[in-house]
């Protein structure tokens, strides 16, 4: 029974560990999805993205300003070929929310990072999801096209719920970015939890037990 316990024990933190290495976010990078960009802006490489459409795979827009698409140059992004400007049409307006709903377990531990340019216009935006509401940070339009220009923010969360939602929202731009790319979210490593520890010391206690009686 003792070796059953450690057994379990080693089980349960192989399958944490597991997951903490795997990115809870679909299509964080905004390479999936239908690119057909035949909206009113006729830069070829730039596609508006507005409320209720669900061109770019795994995430919804809310604004009537929607956000911009970018077809960029190899290279020029930190991961693939695609970003996303989270303002589309120049303001006055709705300022846009970028959003996703991430499957989650109440009470763990998250890390959420994703690159944001940091370019001469800074832009300013603020992210949410669990525990992490409306942090602000700063990013503006890659006219350097090169991912040395993007900064990675990193931030950690805790889980409020079986669903969280992560929203991505505009709060004072110029028309230009943020720009980001590559979010991702993971469970951060933990030690075994005081349920497993529990399970462990109670298998352990009763095969003292059993042998005491024998």
């Amino acid at each position: 029974m003792r070796l059953l316990a450690i057994t379990v024990l080693s089980g349960c933190c192989c399958a944490l560990s597991a997951q903490a290495s795997i990115n809870l976010v679909v299509n964080g990078s905004f390479e999936l999805g239908d690119y057909n960009n035949t909206d009113a802006d006729p830069r070829p490489n730039y596609m508006i993205v507005s409320t209720g459409m669900t061109n770019i795979t795994g995430w919804s827009v809310v604004g009537d300003k929607g956000v911009h698409w970018q077809l960029l140059p190899p290279g020029t992004t930190t991961d693939g070929i695609y970003a996303v400007d989270l303002i589309g049409e120049n303001p006055p307006g709705l300022f846009p929310t970028l959003s996703q709903s991430i499957p989650t377990v109440p009470g763990l531990t998250y890390e959420l990072s994703f690159d944001a340019f940091a370019g001469d216009l800074p832009n300013v935006a603020h992210v949410s999801i669990g525990t992490l509401v409306n942090q602000h940070f700063t990013g503006g339009w890659p006219g350097t096209l090169e991912p040395a220009s993007f900064d990675r923010l990193t931030y950690i969360f805790v889980a409020t719920g079986p669903v969280s939602t992560l929203e991505f929202q505009v709060l004072d731009s110029d028309g230009y970015g943020p720009v980001i790319d590559n979010v991702s979210i993971v469970l951060v490593p933990t030690p075994a939890s005081p349920a497993l520890v529990a399970l462990g010391l109670g298998i352990g206690m009763r095969r003292r037990r059993g042998l005491a009686e024998n």
